[in-house]
């Protein structure tokens, strides 16, 4: 069956650092993957508590999430982006509506570097759409619909465009016997 490549921009990128750094830098852009994601995941459940009686559970459930991210961001693999970008736009959508002109720029990175998981970023962003379309609550920070869609057709924005949309469900029946012919 025909490849389709949906992480061409992360192999790029992981060429591009072990043709001038070698495997320290694979080393060192694996660690900085994980701090970068952990940092904004503290970040973004320590927002505005740290004068609460609940911070050691929030500081709790932020340690357990970095611990299950842990096993996973040992491999150079592209769903080290994926995590991050998972909370970049939690972050964006509920903390920094301001800066939601960033979601398709991000969608754009995110979809070339890990496209398989382009569900996870139109369920993301699906959501707020449902949400700013359906709630009209001047307590919740609404993020324009259009950028929200702009920031969902990204998925479209690859080398294979439409090709992309059917390789999260394409069977993987027969891969290790593939793999094991190779």
């Amino acid at each position: 069956r025909p490849f389709v490549d949906y992480y061409w921009l992360f192999q790029v990128v992981v060429y591009a650092l072990y043709t001038w750094w070698g495997y320290y830098g694979l080393i060192v852009f694996r660690a900085a993957m994980y701090l970068a994601t952990a940092a904004l995941v503290f970040r973004f459940l320590l927002r505005d508590r740290l004068s609460t009686p609940a911070l050691p559970w929030f500081i709790f459930i932020g340690l357990c999430s970095c611990l299950v991210l842990l096993p996973r961001d040992l491999l150079v693999r592209p769903h080290l982006f994926t995590f991050l970008f998972i909370i970049a736009f939690l972050y964006i959508l509920e903390l920094k509506p301001r800066w939601a002109g960033w979601l398709p720029v991000l969608g754009l990175v995110w979809v070339n570097v890990h496209g398989i998981v382009y569900p996870v970023m139109l369920m993301i962003l699906g959501v707020y759409l449902l949400e700013s379309l359906l709630v009209r609550s001047p307590s919740i920070p609404r993020t324009s619909p259009w950028i929200l869609l702009i920031a969902m057709a990204m998925v479209l924005a690859t080398p294979h465009g439409i090709r992309l949309l059917r390789v999260p469900f394409v069977s993987t029946t027969g891969a290790s016997q593939y793999i094991r012919e190779l």
